[in-house]
């Protein structure tokens, strides 16, 4: 609930709940003109009406129902993390609004009192997943060893039979992996910016790491959709569209199509010396 008793706070209120809306749905908000200037319940009146009118001060009131807190009094850890990353991200757009339409200063040029610099938690965090991400070469680990074997195959079986590939055998666990990944302290990290990039690495390398064990199963389809995402349609019609155009691959030459290697050699030098002539 965001509480009003200034006028001239209406239009700054209505920003402030806009936003609120706009980055979580899930939050429900609305405005309460109060007759008193707003305060919380026990707590002396931080200005009077006649002191905010003399000192040009604004003053908004935010009040918060607990609906991250269960029937048991335990916290939702997710529902909380939602209304802290919230709040976070539309206090700073309602401070840069502020500065932009109630007073002469130029908000582009202010510097808002935030972390300018990593925490010790965060560059933990951050190293902790650096090193994970190196112990393992995800591109080197889901490559097939029998690449070319597999597709002679694939072609021999006239394209119907699933061909079996066969991988580097793993030397990292999985499951240590991600018991690693999950016991960092993501949570406890205040900067709504920072955490969500950290636990979007945090999951990109679990889902990594799942691909990898996951190897010639069909859930190793699910996890790289989870990494890479899906094709769009606009790469899905521009693959058809060269298909429809290119020729079908060339049949298998005959034994006698082909040329032995001292006519092969005859070809090459004259090749070459049709291009010595040339640049001559």
């Amino acid at each position: 609930m965001i509480h009003v008793g200034q006028k001239d706070l209406l239009p700054l209120a209505e920003y402030f709940q806009k936003n609120i809306k706009k980055e979580a749905r899930e939050i429900f908000v609305s405005i309460a003109k109060d007759l008193n200037i707003p305060q919380p319940i026990g707590v002396p009146i931080l200005y009077s009406k006649k002191e905010l009118q003399n000192k040009q001060i604004l003053l908004m009131g935010i009040s918060i129902k607990q609906n991250y807190v269960d029937s048991d009094d335990l916290v939702l850890p997710m529902l909380i993390r939602l209304y802290r990353e919230t709040l976070a991200k539309c206090l700073s757009r309602l401070f840069f609004e502020f500065l932009r339409v109630y007073t002469h200063l130029n908000a582009t040029a202010q510097r808002l009192n935030f972390h300018q610099e990593l925490t010790p938690l965060m560059n933990e965090i951050d190293k902790s997943l650096a090193q994970e991400s190196t112990k393992f070469d995800f591109l080197l680990m889901v490559t097939p060893l029998n690449a070319h074997e597999a597709w002679l195959q694939f072609k021999k079986d006239k394209y119907w039979k699933t061909p079996k590939f066969l991988y580097r055998p793993l030397h990292v666990d999985p499951d240590l992996v991600k018991r690693r990944l999950y016991n960092l302290r993501i949570e406890d990290i205040y900067d709504p910016t920072m955490a969500y990039i950290f636990r979007d690495k945090r999951t990109e390398l679990d889902n990594m790491v799942s691909m990898i064990a996951d190897r010639g199963k069909d859930d190793f389809l699910h996890g790289s959709l989870q990494v890479f995402g899906n094709v769009s349609e606009k790469l899905y019609k521009s693959a058809m569209a060269i298909l429809m155009v290119t020729e079908p691959e060339e049949p298998i030459k005959k034994a006698d199509d082909y040329i032995s290697a001292n006519e092969f050699a005859k070809m090459a030098r004259d090749e070459v010396k049709f291009f010595t002539e040339a640049k001559c």
